[in-house]
């Protein structure tokens, strides 16, 4: 008998916490002190912001977007 979750939803939304926690749980430890973040909702709208550091430091938030971007646009397997 097929489990929960039942949908690509449930499973997108467990794979989003689960990254999710892996970062708080770094960010608790000090390791990572500032982020910039796009998230995707179920109705398909984003949700951007920034928290720690990065919200005083526009100049480097940006930069790891860019980042980001390049690695989004350049992704190989």
């Amino acid at each position: 008998m097929r489990q929960p979750p039942y949908s690509l939803t449930a499973v997108h939304s467990k794979r989003t916490a689960a990254a999710l926690r892996h970062l708080a749980i770094r960010a608790d430890k000090g390791e990572i002190i500032g982020v910039a973040y796009a998230a995707l909702d179920q109705d398909r709208k984003f949700e951007l912001g920034v928290g720690g550091a990065l919200e005083q430091d526009r100049r480097t938030a940006h930069f790891g977007a860019d980042k980001l971007r390049d690695m989004l646009l350049h992704y190989t397997d």
